[in-house]
């Protein structure tokens, strides 16, 4: 009755295959034919082909000409002695010179009319056809010495070691080559998983690999190494701590393996488990849709096929303190090894999930899309914004940004039905944060838009708050608070000066380097004041290693940060003596923008 109408669009008679997917909570980045279709994406090398070339064939039948036409020097004159065989040899290696021009292409210089190697090919044919004249055998001399002066004459020992040194260049195979041994190595793989040990597969070469291209022993360098570590299994934090995880971004990518897990845990059947984690895993790689009106996607419990199996659930307490344990970890991993950084909607719909699995309702926040944004907040915000109340109310974070959070905790949730006049229903929420951010909502400017939207990061933490004090990470935080501080600090700092190639790519650095020195004042707002001095010290410091432009232009950041510190006072939102507010949204010119 639940799936029927769905059978000419879905097969609902899934087969179980041979070997089950791992459990536990080892993750993979790519799965081995992902790896494979990056790895052979490497193409030849034509520098390095062109140089074996010039080396392997050209380089040998240069020395061959230079040393033929030396046999034939009396004093400074080249040919005045030419002994019996000489024409035939000479001959010869005119016919191998021709050969070779035919069959190699890649090295143009021995073909340019004006190279040494051309024109001495051209003088002895002319002396094998019909003799050179006195200017020709001239310039033949001139030749030999310009050559001889670069190289030393062909047997000399400069010559040998100059040619042996040349072959070392050759000798170690290409990248391309070695991609081609790697590739073999992973298309014996299981193509659609990752695997426990990537160590034999970025070993060196053996002997059943070896060709006179690739000889036993070939390291496998490391640009290729870093791509098939990407289908290794092991632990998120491993993963994290190798730089195989770089970014939040990429950790949600990983997660549904371990909340697809953690969801199915409740579920009795081993089949119908195995199933619904395949069903997650596959359903959290679609690609994430931001609506208007603050509608949302279909989530995975909507489906008619997936609501079907929630009967069969256990109410398993082990399998809600996996979630809890999951979900703890997990949110601190990703503060933790991306401090500067908000967490991104594809992390947040784990988080959702897990917080699920475990009972716990948290209000998490969606980072929300400029263009699109209609003014209006759902009652989550309120509730988001209320907890950050809760752990925040007379800290630094409340003092650098103006926040009076009793106008918060006093706060109405708007009203979340949808209709005809929804619109029209006070939203107490939006209206603060209009007000904090001296512009009014309702427009499509999406620099507005972002000032808005900026506010109620603040107002909220952007989650910060909520995951702190619904998990209880405080005490794990605050041990760690000022390093992760000054993480945000360095990062911002470099992120600022980082080139950008368009106006556009200048306020995209600006948003993203003020949601980080937010994340910053965060971290700080968990420290006594004590140790929120010393910091201030620290980075004003810090500053003065920086480049004498960015110093003077990023000082009012320093200084506004200083005087939260101090007077327990925000800064003025235009440089000042008492510094500035260092805000990433802005409908006029930035105070931090550079000059054009």
């Amino acid at each position: 009755d639940e799936i029927g109408g769905y059978f000419e669009k879905l097969r609902f008679y899934p087969t179980p295959s041979a070997s089950s997917a791992p459990g536990g909570s080892d993750v993979y980045l790519w799965n081995v034919g992902r790896v494979a279709e990056s790895v052979a994406d490497r193409e030849p090398n034509d520098r390095m082909d062109t140089q074996r070339e010039a080396i392997e064939v050209w380089a040998p039948l240069l020395d061959k000409l230079i040393g033929l036409i030396l046999e034939t020097v009396d004093g400074d004159t080249p040919f005045r002695r030419v002994s019996e065989d000489w024409t035939g040899r000479a001959t010869k290696l005119l016919a191998e010179i021709t050969h070779a021009e035919a069959k190699h292409r890649r090295c143009t210089k021995p073909h340019k009319p004006k190279a040494n190697f051309s024109q001495l090919r051209t003088l002895l044919k002319r002396y094998l056809d019909a003799g050179l004249s006195d200017r020709e055998v001239t310039r033949t001399c001139d030749l030999l010495d310009r050559c001889v002066a670069k190289r030393g004459a062909p047997g000399s020992n400069r010559h040998a070691k100059l040619r042996e040194a040349q072959r070392q260049q050759i000798a170690a195979p290409s990248f391309f080559d070695l991609s081609q041994v790697v590739l073999k190595r992973l298309t014996d793989l299981p193509q659609d998983d990752g695997v426990d040990d990537t160590t034999p597969i970025v070993s060196p070469v053996t002997a059943e690999e070896s060709s006179r291209s690739v000889p036993t022993k070939s390291v496998i360098p490391e640009v290729i190494a870093r791509k098939v570590r990407r289908c290794g299994r092991d632990s998120v934090e491993n993963l994290v701590a190798s730089g195989v995880i770089s970014s939040a971004d990429t950790l949600a990518a990983v997660l549904p393996q371990i909340t697809a897990g953690v969801r199915a845990m409740s579920i009795r059947d081993a089949d119908l488990r195995r199933l619904y984690a395949s069903i997650y895993r596959a359903f959290r790689r679609r690609r994430s849709l931001l609506l208007f009106n603050l509608e949302h996607q279909v989530e995975i419990e909507e489906l008619p096929w997936v609501a079907a199996m929630e009967r069969f659930r256990d109410d398993d307490l082990g399998a809600k303190e996996a979630a809890r344990q999951a979900l703890t970890d997990v949110s601190m991993l990703t503060i933790t090894s991306f401090p500067q950084a908000i967490i991104p909607n594809k992390m947040l719909q784990e988080i959702r999930a897990l917080a699920k699995g475990a009972e716990l309702k948290l209000p998490i926040v969606d980072e929300l899309a400029a263009d699109i944004f209609m003014g209006r907040f759902s009652g989550k915000f309120v509730r988001a914004a209320k907890v950050a109340a809760e752990l925040l109310n007379g800290s630094l974070y409340a003092n650098y940004y103006g926040i009076d959070y009793s106008r918060v905790t006093d706060l109405s949730e708007p009203s979340e039905k949808r209709g005809l006049f929804s619109r029209n229903r006070r939203d107490e929420f939006a209206e603060l944060v209009s007000e904090r951010a001296g512009v009014r909502a309702g427009g499509w400017d999406a620099a507005v838009n972002g000032m808005l939207i900026e506010q109620q990061q603040i107002l909220t933490t952007q989650n910060l708050a909520a995951l702190t004090v619904g998990l209880g990470l405080r005490p794990e935080l605050q041990p760690r608070a000022d390093e992760l501080a000054r993480t945000c600090y360095r990062w911002a700092c470099k992120r600022l000066q980082a080139n950008a190639t368009s106006f556009h790519d200048h306020l995209i650095t600006l948003k993203n380097s003020a949601y980080a020195w937010r994340q910053m004042i965060f971290f700080l707002s968990l420290l006594g004041e004590d140790t929120q001095r010393a910091f201030v010290s620290w980075a004003e410091k810090e500053l003065t290693t920086q480049p004498d432009a960015f110093e003077a232009r990023f000082r009012p950041a320093v200084i506004g940060l200083a005087t939260a510190v101090e007077k327990g006072a925000s800064p003025p939102r235009v440089p000042s003596n008492a510094g500035a507010l260092f805000l990433g949204w802005a409908n006029k010119s930035h105070w931090l923008m550079p000059a054009r």
